[in-house]
C-alpha cells in the first residue's frame, strides 16, 4: 500500500492509466482507498528477489 497515492492525496484514481508488475505480461488489480493506493499483484511473480511497479499516468489534457 502507498499512502502517498491516497484517494485523498493530489493524483486522483482517473490520472492513473495503467499500473504494471515489471517483467510480467501479468494484469495488477489495483485500486485508490482512504488509507493508500492498495496493489494486488499478480499470483506468478517474475524473479524471486525485488519487485518494481510502473505506474503510468494519463496525459494531462486528455
Amino acid at each position: 500500500m502507498c499512502k502517498a497515492l491516497a484517494a485523498g492525496s493530489p493524483l486522483k484514481a482517473e490520472a492513473i492509466q495503467q499500473i504494471e508488475l515489471l517483467g510480467s505480461p501479468a494484469p495488477v488489480a489495483w485500486r485508490q482507498a482512504e488509507d493508500g493506493l492498495h496493489v494486488t499483484p499478480p499470483a506468478e511473480k517474475p524473479c524471486e528477489h525485488a519487485y518494481t511497479l510502473k505506474i503510468a499516468l494519463k496525459e494531462s489534457g486528455k
